[in-house]
């Protein structure tokens, strides 16, 4: 066996070995990786696992990247809720040792998993960083429903259902900028930058061309109130980014929301539908997951050589533009996405 680096995104062996490794993700994906690099200039990678004959036998996908608070980094990968290592689990010390090799100490290097590597990469520090929750779907959609919270999420449904609220799911870039505004507002509201509008635009234009991607609109009459942009990959789909207008929220526009997006994962013969990451700190919105019967799970950020200081500058940054982003301007906030956004995440 051998590992060997390739910048081409467009290796015949790749989506054949994604879609026949179970642990695989939409992360994982090359026009997912493809996306990361177009909107923020970085220098994306796949580390290759190979026989003797280049047969894959594992790969772990890394974006290389330069900035000014956090150094010279190797992350898999940016931008991801985790992104868990494509190889035997006894390979990840000989990972790690040609990481090193090739880019030298002076790199960070950075993993998103779920599950602690702690035995496995002893080198690294592993920090317990989000929750990661998944809804196991049932054969049938009845059984689902049945195991949602029957106050607050199977009623919250049907009150959506009397409010008269319609969802639509589109690819197109008009729907695309509903959605952008809804997301800009929701993270204007808690003081920090969001994506910038060209990310999506990049996410939205490759995904879709292998039917991977859609937006998801609620309306009541004519007027959007909540949107989510949602990834498909194998048998999950996943909720990246969903939002809403606060004005509405009465009317239950979430629950619609989200019943709607497990109502056509099951159509469409999905077995999971993740619901993306939650701070240990937002607790209302873990509660809020677990009642739709998601389970939760641990993900870890892995940091060689260290984190300390990593950490403490995202926590400084994230400081600052909580006490500033209340008199900056929509414009000015935008912008501030698209420089900053990449520090935080």
């Amino acid at each position: 066996m051998k590992y060997t680096i390739t910048q081409n995104l467009d290796d015949p062996r790749i989506i054949p070995f994604l879609l026949n490794d179970e642990r695989a993700s939409i992360y994982h994906h090359p026009f997912w990786i493809r996306s990361i690099s177009k909107t923020f200039n970085h220098k994306p990678f796949y580390l290759l696992l190979e026989d003797d004959n280049n047969e894959l036998l594992g790969l772990v996908p890394y974006i290389k990247l330069n900035n000014i608070l956090r150094g010279k980094e190797v992350v898999s990968v940016p931008f991801s809720t985790f992104c868990n290592l494509l190889i035997p689990e006894g390979e990840f010390d000989n990972i790690f040792s040609f990481l090193v090799d090739k880019f030298g100490k002076q790199f960070t290097i950075e993993l998103r998993t779920l599950g602690n590597l702690h035995n496995s990469l002893p080198e690294f520090s592993h920090s317990p960083e989000y929750y990661n929750h998944t809804l196991y779907l049932s054969k049938d959609l009845e059984t689902t429903f049945d195991g949602f919270h029957p106050r607050s999420v199977r009623g919250s449904i049907r009150r959506a259902q009397k409010n008269n609220l319609t969802v639509y799911k589109s690819s197109s870039e008009c729907d695309l900028k509903i959605f952008y505004e809804l997301e800009f507002n929701l993270r204007k509201r808690i003081l920090l930058p969001t994506l910038p509008y060209s990310f999506f635009k990049n996410v939205l234009d490759l995904l879709s061309i292998a039917g991977l991607v859609n937006i998801y609109i609620v309306k009541k009459d004519s007027i959007p109130i909540a949107a989510a942009f949602v990834m498909n990959f194998k048998d999950t789909y996943y909720i990246e980014y969903a939002a809403s207008d606060k004005k509405f929220i009465n009317l239950y526009p979430n629950h619609k929301l989200y019943w709607e997006i497990i109502k056509d994962a099951h159509n469409n013969g999905a077995n999971k539908v993740d619901f993306g990451r939650t701070s240990f700190d937002n607790k209302s919105l873990a509660i809020f997951k677990e009642k739709w019967g998601a389970q939760k799970k641990i993900i870890y950020f892995s940091y060689f050589p260290s984190k300390d200081l990593i950490l403490e500058k995202h926590t400084a940054l994230k400081k600052i533009l909580t006490n500033i982003n209340s008199h900056i301007p929509d414009p000015i906030l935008k912008i501030e996405g698209k420089f900053l956004y990449h520090y935080l995440s």
